[in-house]
């Protein structure tokens, strides 16, 4: 399969970039070019479908990493309602039908056991 040559502003068009930002991805080589003529460099369509695939692994990276720290928040913060919780209860009741009643401070119930 024959490979497209882009010129350097066609690639910036299809990255929608710009050119100076183009450029600085050439020069720092995170886009492979290639010399089409003495002034003239160009760049292959399978260079630049390199580079998107790059970025979009990438990203795949980032959003996991995003929702990693989404379930560690959640899980802190399911923690602190327990440890909040845990903190009020101040006493422990045995009731007759088995179940343990859980008392704050004052005496008053704020939650059950229930034995399964």
């Amino acid at each position: 399969m024959e490979e497209y040559i882009y010129t350097k502003k066609e690639a910036a068009a299809v990255l929608g970039i710009s050119l100076p930002t183009l450029d600085r991805l050439l020069r720092d080589g995170k886009i492979r070019k290639v010399k089409v003529s003495a002034k003239r460099v160009g760049i292959t369509s399978g260079d630049l479908q390199a580079y998107i695939d790059g970025l979009k692994a990438k990203a795949g990276e980032i959003m996991e990493g995003l929702l990693t720290m989404q379930e560690k928040n959640e899980r802190a913060a399911s923690t602190k309602k327990s440890l909040d919780f845990s903190r009020k209860i101040a006493q422990y009741e045995l009731l007759e039908d088995g179940t343990v009643a859980l008392l704050d401070k004052e005496g008053n119930r704020i939650g059950r056991l229930i034995k399964e």
